[in-house]
């Protein structure tokens, strides 16, 4: 990969303690968790250490410049967070932002599963990964069946 990504995912449960327990069990660690309930960050690798939140199956995506943050909640519930959750992850991103060149843009459209499952061209294909810069989520990195974080505003979280 030649360009910084970050993949928003979704821990498809209510609680950042029951996220830890799942990435024990999985060994699949994302480099951040965070929860906009409680305004906690944890973090779990470098910013330019691969984290195992992906599956290797399409492309190498674990690799440096691939910053993952899972967070807490359901992906069927992202487009109606409340204004507060949306602007929590948009300040760890604004952190993360100045840490690592990440461009604050997306140019990714962000589905719900019916979406995902109708429309299979929302995942990139391995040659648009490579090349992409910017934010996306689980639903478009290639080689993953996974629709996280669903429907988010990603408009109001990169705003």
């Amino acid at each position: 990969m030649d360009f910084w990504v970050e993949v928003l995912h979704t821990t498809e449960g209510p609680t950042i303690d029951g996220a830890l327990q799942t990435f024990r069990a999985t060994n699949f660690w994302p480099t951040l968790t965070i929860d906009p309930n409680t305004l906690r960050v944890v973090q779990h690798h470098s910013l330019n250490t691969g984290a195992r939140a992906l599956s290797d199956a399409a492309t190498p995506a674990n690799a440096a410049r691939c910053v993952q943050i899972e967070i807490v909640g359901f992906a069927a519930q992202t487009p109606t967070w409340a204004p507060e959750k949306l602007a929590f992850t948009r300040e760890v991103i604004r952190d993360i932002e100045s840490l690592v060149p990440i461009p604050r843009t997306s140019g990714r459209t962000f589905l719900d599963e019916a979406g995902v499952s109708s429309r299979p061209g929302n995942r990139m294909s391995v040659a648009d990964w490579k090349r992409f810069s910017g934010w996306c989520g689980h639903q478009h990195v290639p080689g993953e069946s996974h629709w996280d974080p669903g429907s988010i505003d990603i408009d109001t979280v990169l705003g």
